[in-house]
């Protein structure tokens, strides 16, 4: 980030410098949350181990499919919580915090009826909870023109589903690792999580083996404007062949304004499943995001 913000200076100076060789009046410095500001903003929340505090929203539009009969054009909507707070555990590492809950407003669950036949059964409530906890040193390695920078730790799934089918009714855990590259014009890394199950909520259901890997770029354009894109992969070991992956690819733009004193991130995207389950499951998403930076709840280090 030094770098970049040195290079923005730059700019500034020679941009003054020149309209003072013109007889022109001389610029002025820009005031604080300025472009330049949100630009910087703009990058940082690409990046899952930067400093910014957030409060990651999305309101996803999945249109399902399958070989299920009645499977076609099926659809849900999902909105995830997901507050961003690194917090400093020391002058040289921070601990990167990004608990995560879905709101399930309506979503179509698959069941065999009676006379047996499929019967699509509407759901809505909370999902389960996940909290990643990774550690992350400050400084970063100087490497192929750019900075690159990760961190690793353990992440947690808690059985907050308010329905059996909205979750998976056990305790999980298992490991999760961020990679990211950057230099003055892109951001690019990935974020995978998986998870086993420790313990059941209550009842008996067979153990669970599943992941969640995101892969992320984005490309800074002028005025504050992103594109790139951030979809994730996922695995389900415990799931029949032909059903255990879904592996989406897509397209985001996005675009930092100030809403008052408010620096706000918007993003709009879209996802299709490349790779997608057999029976029954995600073929296209379309998601939308909106990032409200907020001050840092904790500022000194913990120790």
């Amino acid at each position: 980030m030094k770098g970049v913000s040195g290079h923005i200076a730059l700019a500034v100076a020679t941009l003054i410098l020149s309209s003072n060789a013109r007889g022109q009046e001389p610029a002025q410095p820009e005031e604080p949350g300025g472009q330049a500001e949100l630009a910087q903003l703009a990058k940082k929340l690409a990046n899952p181990v930067s400093d910014v505090w957030a409060l990651f929203t999305a309101f996803d539009f999945t249109f399902n499919k399958g070989d299920l009969p009645g499977g076609d054009g099926k659809v849900s909507y999902t909105t995830l919580f997901q507050p961003i707070m690194p917090i400093k555990l020391t002058e040289d590492w921070k601990l990167i915090t990004r608990p995560t809950l879905p709101l399930v407003w309506s979503t179509p669950v698959p069941r065999a009826n009676a006379a047996g036949g499929i019967e699509y059964d509407r759901k809505t409530g909370i999902g389960d909870m996940l909290l990643p906890l990774v550690a992350s040193p400050n400084d970063a390695f100087e490497i192929w023109g750019g900075q690159l920078v990760g961190g690793v730790g353990p992440t947690f799934s808690f059985p907050t589903s308010t329905n059996d089918a909205l979750g998976s009714q056990k305790w999980e855990m298992g490991p999760s690792m961020i990679a990211v590259w950057k230099n003055k014009k892109m951001t690019v890394g990935v974020f995978p999580q998986h998870w086993w199950s420790i313990a059941n909520r209550g009842g008996h259901r067979p153990a669970s083996n599943h992941g969640s890997y995101l892969y992320f770029f984005f490309y800074d354009l002028p005025d504050t404007w992103q594109v790139g894109f951030n979809p994730s992969i996922t695995f389900n070991a415990e799931a029949q062949s032909g059903n255990k992956w879904n592996v989406p690819i897509g397209i985001t733009v996005a675009k930092m304004f100030r809403f008052g004193n408010l620096p706000v991130k918007i993003q709009l995207g879209g996802e299709y499943s490349v790779v997608h389950e057999d029976d029954y499951g995600k073929r296209f998403l379309i998601k939308l995001n909106i990032i409200p930076v907020i001050a840092p709840l904790i500022k000194q280090a913990l120790f």
